[in-house]
């Protein structure tokens, strides 16, 4: 029995930087077959390439802004339409705006929940109808730690976080009967681009500083690093 990725379908947001094109390449070595989104199609093309240079095995990209449903219903037709379904969606685009709470005003908590809750929303709502037909599936948010346990200034990130830990929570009590997995993997500090953005965009200020120094606070005092981190992800 086959309990792997191998020949399976999956796609994956968020997938020209960091966690998302880890998990990407990761799933094409084992494999599956793999779509990869993001905004930047020039971006996407490069996953594509470093994709095929690590792994030997072409992806195919959609370029897709997760919060237009209309982008997200057509990348995932347009991934049916090739492969026939969709086994595997890994919901991983996200930002990270963090601040404190009156510091942070509505339009900076509307983009964060746009891209983290109703970006989750419209990918899932996608692909549910291809997963419920065929009666199996499984679906996966990266969230954070941040989701369970918010830290302080962590606004809006963490709440966004904890939505959609929340919503991957209901999908799998209601969906359960379709042999329909939905689950959330809440990483850590992981050094990756997206951090390392964070980090020096407030480069001046202590939050800042204190944001890319955080080794004091890990286990071991070392950052994760994306070494084949993904694989337990599918």
């Amino acid at each position: 029995m086959e309990l792997g990725p191998t020949g399976k379908v999956a796609i994956v947001t968020g997938a020209s930087r960091g966690i998302g094109f880890e998990t990407a390449k990761t799933l094409a070595s084992e494999g599956a077959h793999v779509v990869i989104t993001a905004r930047r199609e020039d971006r996407l093309k490069e996953a594509q390439a470093a994709i095929k240079a690590a792994t030997g095995k072409t992806v195919d990209y959609a370029v897709a802004d997760v919060t237009d449903l209309t982008a997200a219903e057509q990348a995932v037709a347009s991934t049916v339409e090739k492969y026939g379904t969709v086994d595997i969606l890994v919901n991983n685009a996200g930002g990270h705006r963090a601040g404190s709470f009156e510091d942070v005003d509505n339009d900076a908590w509307r983009f964060d929940l746009e891209i983290k809750l109703i970006g989750v929303a419209n990918f899932t709502r996608a692909v549910l109808p291809h997963m419920r037909e065929q009666r199996a599936g499984s679906i996966v948010s990266v969230v954070s730690n941040s989701g369970k346990t918010p830290g302080p200034k962590s606004i809006p990130t963490s709440p966004a976080r904890a939505a959609g830990l929340a919503v991957i929570k209901e999908l799998s009590k209601e969906y359960g009967e379709y042999n329909i997995r939905a689950n959330a993997v809440c990483i850590g500090y992981i050094r990756s681009e997206q951090v390392e953005k964070c980090g020096k965009m407030t480069l001046r200020s202590q939050l800042g500083q204190n944001f890319l120094n955080k080794k004091h606070k890990l286990p071991i005092h070392l950052w994760g690093e994306l070494v084949k981190p993904m694989r337990q992800l599918v």
